[in-house]
C-alpha cells in the first residue's frame, strides 16, 4: 500500500480534475437525442472512477483485507468438522479436544468511514458510465474496485451483483479484443470504429460534434454489437 500523505495528494488533484471536467456532462447532455442515454466523455468517466478508487482506499486505510472477505462461521458447519477432526485426532494418537482455532478476524458490519461510501457511490456513477459509454477499460477498474474492494461479506447481494458486472465486462473486453483481431482492417465497421476511436481520443466532448453523432447512429443501425 502507498503512503497515506501521497494517496491525500492524489485525491485532492483527482478531485480538482473530476469538477473542471463536470460541465461536460451538460455540454454531453444537451447534444444528446435521448436524454436517459447520456454517454459521458472518456477524460470524465476515467475522472470518475480514478476519483472513486482513491475515495475507497482512504475510506478503507488501516482496514484487513482479510477481515472484510473473512467468511462468518456457521456452526452447521463447524460442527461436523470438529467431529471429523476429533476422529482424525485419535487415529493419529492426539488429544481429541485439540481442535484447530481460527484466528481470521470476522467482517466488521456498519462501521463504514464516510469517505468510503462516497467512494462507493462514485464508483457506482462511474461504472454505470463507463458502460452507458462503452468505456469498457475504464468500467473493468471500476467493477472491479466495487467487487473485490468495496464490499466483500458484509453486504453479499452488493458484492454479488458487482462480481457479475466484473464477469459481464470481462467477457465483452474479451469479445472486443476477439472482434478486433478477427475483423478485416478494411471492413466498413473496422473503419467506423478506428475512426470513433480517433474522435474520442481528439475530443474532450466527442459527443458534441456531429461527426461523431453520424458514426455512432450508423454503426447502431448496422452493427450487431452497438444494438440493444
Amino acid at each position: 500500500a502507498r503512503d497515506l500523505e501521497e494517496a491525500e495528494v492524489s485525491l485532492a488533484l483527482v478531485s480538482n480534475a473530476a469538477a473542471m471536467l463536470q460541465p461536460l456532462d451538460r455540454a454531453t447532455a444537451a447534444a444528446a437525442e435521448d436524454v436517459a442515454l447520456v454517454e459521458l466523455p472518456l477524460c470524465r468517466v476515467e475522472a470518475l472512477v480514478e476519483l472513486g478508487r482513491l475515495q475507497l482506499e482512504l475510506g478503507m486505510a488501516g482496514k484487513p483485507q482479510a477481515a472484510r472477505w473473512g467468511c462468518p462461521v456457521d456452526p452447521r458447519e463447524t460442527s461436523g468438522m470438529e467431529v471429523a477432526e476429533r476422529f482424525s485426532n485419535v487415529l493419529q494418537g492426539r488429544e481429541p479436544s485439540e481442535l484447530f482455532q481460527a484466528t481470521a478476524e470476522a467482517p466488521i458490519e456498519g462501521d463504514v468511514d464516510p469517505l468510503e461510501e462516497m467512494g462507493r457511490a462514485t464508483l457506482s456513477e462511474a461504472l454505470r458510465a463507463a458502460v452507458a459509454s462503452r468505456h469498457l477499460a475504464s468500467a473493468l477498474r471500476a467493477a472491479e474496485a466495487l467487487a473485490l474492494d468495496a464490499y466483500g461479506v458484509a453486504c453479499p447481494e452488493a458484492a454479488f451483483e458487482y462480481l457479475a458486472w466484473l464477469q459481464s465486462i470481462e467477457v465483452s473486453l474479451w469479445a472486443q479484443t476477439t472482434l478486433g483481431e478477427l475483423l478485416p482492417q478494411s471492413h466498413p465497421e473496422a473503419v467506423q470504429l478506428r475512426q470513433l476511436e480517433r474522435l474520442q481520443s481528439h475530443w474532450l466532448a466527442p459527443r458534441t460534434s456531429e461527426a461523431f453523432g453520424v458514426i455512432v447512429r450508423r454503426l447502431e443501425r448496422e452493427s450487431p454489437t452497438f444494438q440493444g
